[in-house]
């Protein structure tokens, strides 16, 4: 009886450690469970955020072309402004240049007639155009060649055949002499004038 009394008491002992490694394997179980659940709960929430992160990708790769285009347009349109200004600045300077033109032909007209009149001699031919060319050179005033007025007779030449005379006779000029003569009346005149 008493083996059998220590039987029944170590078998109570096994079957207590058996009950408690149950409940134990049962917590376990519904531990496992819970957590699997949570596994189960994280994947799903990487798998939007995955979605998300591929949506905003696709979105920035979108915005960014955008943004590109947005910059050649851009680009293009500030260089079709600046071309299109570069084209008004220069019909405008043609436009001015062609007045200024105008008007210092206008200037030269006025100039001649003037001179005509002072020096009716020096008019003997009334062909006007011969009154608008230079006597030396023949060029037709106008178009940045501008006549000079000799003051002492009337004639007219351009400002460079009247540079190039008067450089021609200051360098033949002696250190003390200082006059030049004018290449029609032949009257002297300071060299520092602008015309005799």
């Amino acid at each position: 009886e008493q083996d059998l009394e220590k039987s029944r008491m170590g078998l109570n002992g096994h079957l207590e450690t058996l009950k408690s490694t149950l409940t134990r394997n049962t917590k376990l179980t519904t531990e496992n469970a819970r957590l699997v659940h949570q596994i189960n709960d994280l994947e799903q929430e990487k798998g939007e955020l995955n979605l998300k992160v591929t949506s905003s990708r696709s979105l920035n790769g979108s915005l960014r072309r955008q943004l590109e285009h947005a910059k050649d347009q851009a680009k293009q349109d500030l260089e079709f402004v600046k071309d299109q200004a570069t084209r008004e600045k220069r019909a405008m300077k043609l436009e001015h240049q062609t007045e200024i033109d105008s008007l210092e032909l206008d200037r030269t007209r006025l100039q001649i007639e003037n001179t005509n009149l002072k020096f009716p001699q020096s008019s003997n031919n009334n062909d006007a155009e011969t009154h608008l060319r230079c006597r030396i050179c023949t060029n037709m005033y106008g178009g940045g060649k501008f006549p000079v007025l000799m003051k002492c007779c009337g004639a007219q030449l351009c400002v460079h055949c009247f540079e190039a005379s008067k450089a021609t006779q200051v360098a033949n000029l002696s250190r003390t002499a200082r006059s030049c003569t004018c290449d029609f009346c032949r009257t002297s005149y300071h060299s520092t004038e602008d015309t005799p």
